[in-house]
Order: structure tokens, then C-alpha cells, then sequence
């Protein structure tokens, strides 16, 4: 697990390996494109499902998003983590999604079952972008005074990152469709 620090915000990364979930993923996908129902949201050009209902695939994520949060940060034990949606990506040739957050959540997420692993980068886009205006990042060396922070997917790379954070995907011009699952949990002190 690696978690990196961005805008004073961070990013948690993580891997799940896990045949039978991406069966799963593959299979309520293939019948959502074959029933023709998808949804338009920040999709372009690419197939989204509606909200997915799979107790596997919600069990699995939010275990592994306990276990990220948990490791990663001081939290309350009284703090109950929910997941509130979650829905299945495909991206064609040329498809991309366009800059969005997600909004009535404290975090979110993308699991990747295929990803090119030169294509079709996740952006994320520093909220403040007064600082560009600085021109910084011209004359330093890292990432402090940049306005995006890219990450390249890997199949079974599992992110999750706060829900407020702008973030976009490039264009995909692989062949193959890049598969991935995105998802939003919220927390709360039931």
C-alpha cells in the first residue's frame, strides 16, 4: 500500500486480486451492455452502468476502503464507513470522463479490472488553480507547485481519494476497452 500526498490531500493506493470479483465485474457489465442501460454522468463516448447492487462486489470494496482509511489514517473507531454507490466504467477507444467530483461523500474510489497501462491516465486537478498562476513549477523539481497529479491504472490497482478532489480521465486510444469499477462511501458516527 502507498499513499502519497497531494494538495494536502492524499491519495491511497492499493491492489485487489481477485478473480472471482472481476467474473463478476465482467458478467453484470456485459448484461448492462447488453440491455442497453447505461447512464451519461462524466462518461464520454464510453458505457457506464447505472448503480450497481452486487453484495460481493459491495463487500469486497468496502472491506478493502476500511483497511485502506484505517491504515492510513488516525481514525475514529466509532467512525462507520458506508458504501453509498457503485458502478462499472468502460472506456472505448477515444473515450475519456470529463472533470467532475463527486458530490454527498467523503471518499471515492476506482478499482481497475483492465487498463492499458500507456493510455487513458486518472488526473486529478488541484482545486485552487490560482497557482498556476505563479508559473513555480517551472523551476522546481517535483510535484509541490503543479496543478494536476496523473496516475497511470494498472489492472487490480485499487484508489481511493477524497470525494471533493476535481479529477478527470484522459482519452483511452488502446484497442482493448479499459474496465474499471468507481464507487463512494461515506462516513458517519452512528
Amino acid at each position: 500500500m502507498d499513499k502519497r500526498i497531494i494538495f494536502s490531500d492524499s491519495i491511497i493506493f492499493s491492489e485487489i486480486k481477485d478473480n472471482e470479483l472481476d467474473e463478476i465485474i465482467l458478467r453484470i457489465l456485459k448484461e448492462q451492455e447488453d440491455a442497453n442501460q447505461g447512464v451519461v454522468k462524466s462518461n464520454r463516448k464510453g458505457f457506464q452502468t447505472d448503480t450497481i447492487d452486487n453484495f460481493y462486489l459491495s463487500k469486497t470494496f468496502t472491506e478493502k476502503a476500511g483497511e485502506c482509511l484505517k491504515e492510513n489514517y488516525n481514525i475514529d473507531k466509532k467512525t462507520k464507513i458506508t458504501l453509498l454507490n457503485l458502478w462499472i466504467n468502460k472506456n472505448y477507444k477515444e473515450s475519456y470522463n470529463s472533470p467532475h467530483i463527486h458530490p454527498k461523500c467523503n471518499f471515492s474510489g476506482v478499482y481497475y479490472v483492465n487498463a492499458s497501462e500507456k493510455e487513458g491516465k486518472l488526473i486529478f486537478l488541484r482545486n485552487d488553480k490560482t497557482a498556476g498562476f505563479t508559473d513555480n513549477h517551472m523551476h522546481f523539481e517535483g510535484t509541490d507547485f503543479h496543478n494536476t497529479y496523473e496516475i497511470q491504472p494498472k489492472n487490480n490497482m485499487f484508489v481511493l481519494f477524497s470525494a471533493h478532489l476535481d479529477h478527470m480521465v484522459e482519452p483511452h486510444y488502446d484497442d482493448e476497452p479499459r474496465i474499471s469499477v468507481s464507487f463512494n462511501f461515506g462516513l458517519s458516527n452512528d
